[in-house]
């Protein structure tokens, strides 16, 4: 049996490769069965192609993999597949599978590995592949639009037995609008800010609630039937829906029965909290602050997405800022991040300026006018922990100040945030 592999391509440049290798076998049948005693014998003639490095599909979409083995006795070689996470697919023991690519949020990579199956080794020389497919999210425009919560009633009118004057709740606000554009057919904004807030005050006769957010001294005052999201339609109507549980509350805004901003509350506590927030700040001439000092954080994002005429996502750009208030020798201390991405994996921060604009960080206190909103000197990080997520942050950090005394101020530290 002779095995030839045809492949033209190599696995990692795809350029034109000489013959790899030509090998002989001979398969012997030894006993009865032949009418004239001598002893069978068969050859197999078979060659294949090798398998790309990678392939790139899109969530949903059949993925066809195959060795195309063909020649003589090729039907009698068997091959056993492999395929990460535990995902189903048809054609084991042939030369060819398929699946369907599973759904996934943004991106993931699936290994499949092939080899000779037990039977078949012996027979003919056969070296492993595999193969690293490459599934894309594809999310339409639909997608992208506001999701409707479906674990809370629709209310005619907000209960506000459960908004107890003191308590603490986490606050999400999320609106979605579309702006113009001469390149992509639908061009989108979502923004989400995410903080802590205490109702100071309601007054259910005018279906008012007075909030302060948590690190801030002003309050502000939200009319249920008055939309504070300030929202406005640029075509059809606008309505306001309201859904409500014991502890959670949401403000729907419409234009024309879709929703294109929400404010969902959730409650904390009953009673006011020092906060969703811990942190530590170190510093090369000033006092620290221990870890675990009580804060209050925010954390907003921004996702602009491009949808072509198929309204398919063709383009993203996120920004997200980050702040953190605490006390700091009797005085307010703002600690904030701003980020050319969304708050996860590894952030370079830079010095930024109006012609160069860059993800960075500042400190603001009237307690170190040395350093107060002062750029960066040189390269810092901020690296979020592996399971650091929107609802439950964690990261450390580590940058430079430039002082006004003419010193860089190292300043390193970690901080945590909750919204659930």
């Amino acid at each position: 049996m002779r095995f030839i592999n045809k492949s033209r391509r190599s696995r990692t440049d795809h350029l034109p490769l000489t013959l790899l290798f030509s090998l002989l076998f001979t398969l012997t049948a030894c006993g009865g069965g032949s009418d004239t005693g001598d002893g069978a014998s068969e050859s197999i003639d078979a060659s294949y192609q090798r398998l790309p490095t990678t392939i790139t599909v899109n969530e949903g979409e059949m993925v066809n993999i195959s060795l195309n083995v063909t020649g003589q006795g090729s039907e009698k070689i068997k091959f056993n597949w492999q395929v990460d996470d535990s995902i189903s697919f048809s054609g084991q023991g042939s030369d060819s599978i398929s699946f369907l690519a599973p759904e996934v949020t943004d991106f993931d990579s699936i290994t499949v590995r092939v080899d000779l199956d037990t039977a078949s080794r012996g027979v003919f020389g056969f070296t492993g592949e595999y193969v690293s497919v490459h599934v894309h999210n594809i999310e339409t425009v639909n997608e992208g639009k506001i999701q409707p919560d479906n674990t809370l009633a629709n209310v005619t009118a907000l209960n506000f037995d459960e908004l107890t004057v003191g308590s603490s709740w986490y606050l999400e606000e999320i609106a979605i609008m579309n702006q113009p554009s001469n390149t992509i057919s639908t061009l989108t904004n979502t923004i989400t800010k995410n903080s802590m807030v205490f109702i100071e005050g309601t007054d259910i006769s005018n279906e008012e609630i007075t909030l302060t957010q948590c690190g801030a001294i002003t309050t502000d005052k939200i009319d249920i039937n008055n939309d504070f999201l300030k929202t406005a339609c640029t075509s059809g109507n606008r309505s306001l829906t309201i859904q409500q549980t014991d502890d959670k509350f949401r403000l729907n805004s419409l234009c024309d029965n879709e929703v294109i901003a929400a404010a969902t509350f959730t409650k904390k506590s009953n009673d006011r909290l020092t906060g969703n927030a811990r942190m530590s700040l170190e510093f090369d001439s000033f006092d620290n602050i221990a870890a675990n000092t009580a804060a209050c954080g925010t954390v907003v994002t921004v996702e602009t997405k491009g949808y072509d005429a198929n309204n398919n996502l063709t383009a993203e750009l996120n920004a997200s800022a980050i702040s953190l208030m605490t006390q700091y020798q009797g005085r307010a201390l703002l600690l904030s991040f701003e980020l050319l991405q969304l708050p996860d994996g590894l952030s370079f921060l830079r010095n930024s300026t109006d012609t160069n604009v860059n993800s960075t960080a500042r400190v603001l206190t009237s307690v170190l006018p040395e350093i107060n909103d002062k750029n960066l000197s040189r390269i810092g990080t901020l690296n979020f922990d592996f399971d650091s997520e929107i609802k439950n942050m964690k990261a450390d950090f580590d940058f430079y100040i430039d002082s006004e005394t003419g010193n860089t101020e190292h300043v390193e530290g970690e901080f945590t945030i909750e919204f659930e």
